[in-house]
């Protein structure tokens, strides 16, 4: 088997540093903001951004990558003897899949494959460290990306936001829900399930909803990652309550990006797990 090229999008939030440690190349997603389109960069580098949308009513737009773009870094990768797993934004979420899928169709599909994170996030990074694990097993690079699909099925992403106006400009909510959720405290338990967003349950309060979060984690979870919008204060708080709850797993923290932050809002707060 060739070596393998990871390539994903900026909505795995991968650091800079993580990126260069592994070798992944990551093909951003844009937010149009302040009248400027801005590339998503890696985490670290957009809290002032952050910030900024979390003061202003203006309500950000955000952008796919085109195929070009994909078909640029596969081409690249290829020509220096690399096979391709590219691991991509739910299909269901983005049309970011598409156009990675639409490059790879452009190429040798033996050797540039496109996987569906079916979420995103660190769940991305999830995947990529299972498959890492079990590399050694694999006979070529289409059995290493459905081991990764395989390993997509056993990963979970639910998230709370902080406020409903975000879902509502965004199109998850009519005007009418989001007062009246605003209105009596109602918090939407936010589950991504078969690369969707369902909502899993509404509870009253931010208390009860970071206590939904935590009840919503199966027991035999090997993988956590709190996951914010600018709320690194309570995504702190969130991580002591996971430790003393789930003592075997490895937990941290990460924080979102401006792409999920135009969707969900700021103060947004998440947990990825891997069973």
């Amino acid at each position: 088997m060739n070596p393998i090229k990871i390539i994903t999008d900026s909505t795995a939030y991968l650091t800079r540093e993580y990126r260069k440690q592994h070798d992944i190349v990551t093909v951003p997603l844009t937010v149009y903001y302040g009248g400027e389109t801005i590339e998503e960069g890696a985490p670290g580098e957009y809290e002032p951004l952050l910030e900024n949308m979390r003061k202003s009513s203006e309500f950000p737009k955000t952008s796919t990558p085109s195929i070009q773009a994909f078909y640029q870094v596969f081409a690249e990768a290829a020509a220096q003897g690399f096979d391709v797993i590219a691991v991509t934004l739910s299909e269901k979420l983005s049309g970011t899949y598409h156009a990675a899928l639409g490059a790879a169709q452009m190429l040798d599909p033996r050797r540039v494959v496109v996987v569906d994170s079916l979420s995103g996030a660190q769940v991305v990074r999830f995947l990529l460290e299972d498959m890492w694990e079990k590399l050694p097993g694999y006979s070529d690079v289409a059995t290493a990306a459905q081991g990764m699909r395989e390993t997509a099925k056993r990963v979970g992403f639910q998230f709370t936001v902080a406020s409903l106006e975000y879902l509502k400009r965004g199109g998850r909510l009519s005007a009418a829900q989001a007062m009246i959720g605003n209105l009596l405290g109602v918090k939407p338990i936010i589950q991504v399930k078969d690369g969707l967003l369902v909502v899993k349950e509404r509870v009253r309060g931010t208390r009860y909803s970071l206590e939904r979060l935590v009840h919503g984690i199966p027991q035999h979870v090997r993988r956590i990652n709190v996951c914010h919008v600018v709320a690194e204060a309570q995504a702190q708080k969130l991580m002591h309550t996971l430790k003393a709850r789930f003592p075997g797993a490895s937990i941290d923290i990460s924080s979102l990006g401006p792409v999920f932050g135009a969707h969900l809002g700021p103060g947004a707060l998440g947990v990825c797990y891997l069973e």
